[in-house]
């Protein structure tokens, strides 16, 4: 399960993953995060919770990296990241 949030009074993006992540998931979860950033101004930070996320294929590790690209090009200024027990997960994120 992912989950996509957006405080637009704080100009904050909220991503949670858990569990395994399909390419399906991962199409879903990008276009929620491009819709998100219309409602976000340059200068938003992003909290980023993968605690409960479990270790992906490379291609997911692709898709992941697309949607941090786009986070940068849309003006992300800094990113939190909440991580578990899963050195992979962390690594795939990094």
């Amino acid at each position: 399960m992912h989950e996509v949030r957006v405080d637009p009074t704080k100009n904050r993006l909220y991503l949670t993953f858990r569990g395994f992540t399909t390419a399906e998931l991962a199409d879903i979860t990008t276009r929620e995060v491009e819709q998100a950033l219309l409602q976000l101004k340059p200068g938003f930070d992003v909290v980023n919770d993968i605690s409960e996320y479990l270790p992906a294929t490379p291609e997911i590790a692709a898709a992941t990296g697309r949607m941090q690209a786009l986070l940068r090009q849309h003006g992300m200024r800094r990113a939190v990241r909440v991580v578990g027990g899963s050195a992979i997960a962390a690594m795939q994120f990094s």
